[in-house]
């Protein structure tokens, strides 16, 4: 049966779920541009918005003195995840004493780590995969699972989307290997129309996800980022898709709201896009994926109530139960069977 058939049938009218499936994970927020002159300050602008935590470099050791003195300001605060850049110039630099260090903090906090991957002018698939799993043993020595973050900018990084840091992940024997979804890094890479298979494609890899505003056009392989790094909210992209597609993935981790390079008041934009998340967790979309099966049977998934047309009345409902004779609530898959023809003119 042609999946269309049954949208003939069915009137998607409201959602009773009072939130997203993404309403419970934590929030958080790059550390680029927080108000205030010292880390204090910076953590009292950020809890009067109400993010679940930070996410910063690591990379350097004022870095990490920062870090050190965000704790110390404010010590309930969330590390959400910390980032280094490890080189395969420099391939030792991952036993560094400092690099040693930022691991410890990582695992100490429950954070997770981050990882871009940076080329050099050699660089082979072959080298990349020894230098990935390198660093995921290295990692693991920790208790830390090595988080791959895609960067577009070919001169520099090596690895530029998630599909591309997929195939490192399947060819190696390390598992603690997870990747990170990034909107504007995927955009750049000409993911923006198909985002949902890019999700996809991570599977139970997919740890970390950023977020932000941005425009369906953009320079590629610029440094500059205005194009794919906005507020939320603005832009010609429709973002909201993009959180559609983490749903019906079914996505579990934290979102990180990327603010890299914002030319708006600080003061603005963070209350805004936060606003504008926490609206789109309270008010989460009906979402409607149609797939065939066997004998005549039509599976719907979808999380919400659906209230059925009465056109209905040719097909039944096997499973679950519907909560009364023409509304069903489910977060499962829920299966329509046609028990007679539908009337022709409703088919076509």
């Amino acid at each position: 049966m042609h999946p269309l058939l049954l949208l003939a049938f069915i009137a998607l009218i409201s959602i009773a779920s009072a939130q997203s499936p993404l309403a419970n994970q934590e929030f958080g927020v790059f550390d680029f541009d927080l108000r205030g002159s010292n880390e204090g300050e910076k953590l009292d602008h950020l809890s009067t918005i109400g993010f679940d935590g930070i996410v910063m470099s690591l990379d350097e050791p004022n870095d990490l003195a920062s870090w050190k003195n965000y704790k110390s300001s404010r010590p309930s605060t969330k590390l959400i995840a910390g980032y280094l850049i490890v080189s395969l110039d420099n391939p030792d630099g991952i036993n560094s004493s400092h690099t040693t260090e930022a691991l410890q903090t990582l695992a100490d906090e429950g954070a997770q780590f981050w990882c871009f991957f940076s080329k050099n002018s050699s660089t082979s698939s072959d080298g990349l995969q020894a230098f990935v799993d390198c660093v995921a043993a290295r990692a693991e020595e920790f208790g830390l699972d090595l988080n791959i973050y895609p960067h577009d900018e070919a001169s520099i990084f090596a690895i530029q989307s998630l599909e591309e840091a997929m195939c490192y992940i399947k060819q190696s024997k390390a598992s603690n290997l997870k990747v990170s979804a990034h909107l504007s890094h995927e955009i750049r890479a000409g993911n923006g129309h198909r985002m949902e298979e890019v999700l996809r494609a991570a599977g139970d890899h997919l740890a970390l996800v950023t977020i932000n505003g941005a425009d369906i056009e953009f320079v590629n392989d610029s440094l500059d980022w205005s194009g794919t790094i906005q507020p939320l909210g603005k832009g010609s992209f429709d973002v909201r898709n993009f959180v559609d597609a983490l749903e019906r993935v079914g996505y579990q981790g934290p979102v990180i709201l990327h603010t890299f390079g914002l030319v708006d008041e600080p003061v603005r934009h963070y209350q805004d896009s936060y606003n504008l998340w926490q609206t789109w967790m309270q008010t989460p979309r009906p979402t409607l994926s149609i797939y065939p099966a066997p004998n005549d049977t039509t599976t719907v998934g979808f999380s919400g109530t659906l209230e059925l047309s009465t056109d209905l009345k040719n097909w039944t409902q096997l499973s679950p139960q519907p909560t009364s004779p023409l509304t069903t609530s489910s977060n499962q898959d829920t299966q329509f069977f046609r028990t007679t023809t539908p009337p022709s003119s409703k088919s076509e």
